[in-house]
């Protein structure tokens, strides 16, 4: 009788490694939590912005939408209109009920919504509006 294997047939074995990305998969649920987090900023750092963006996007990290965005402008203007106002409010009831107060810290208050109101509500350079004249 014959021992030996037969090289041909170990040969003909199916392979049985996983794929890389497979691979590399299993060894990262081994490692802690921070390291996981590592890795990954480094596999990200490595591809361009671009794919970074769509990578973001597909896993849903940039999921506001147009609607959303306006939805939270429109409570920062009206959260500031309301300041701007109730200043300018306190600074003419103070005025008219001869109450004596730092009307420095109230004009402050006003310019310093108005400027801020100011800078949301014009167009940036590069938007469409801005390019009609």
């Amino acid at each position: 009788m014959n021992n030996q294997l037969d090289k041909p047939a170990a040969l003909h074995l199916p392979d049985l490694s996983l794929d890389p990305v497979e691979e590399a998969l299993s060894c990262l649920t081994h490692l802690s939590k921070e390291r996981r987090k590592k890795a990954a900023l480094q596999l990200l750092n490595q591809l361009p912005l671009a794919d970074r963006t769509e990578i973001a996007q597909e896993t849903g990290i940039f999921s506001v939408n147009q609607k959303t965005k306006d939805l939270i402008m429109r409570v920062i203007v009206i959260a500031f209109v309301f300041i701007m106002a109730g200043s300018f409010l306190a600074l003419v009831l103070f005025d008219g009920m001869g109450i004596k107060t730092d009307t420095n810290l109230l004009f402050t208050l006003i310019n310093a919504t108005a400027g801020f109101l100011a800078g949301l509500l014009v167009p940036n350079p590069g938007s469409s509006k801005a390019n009609l004249q």
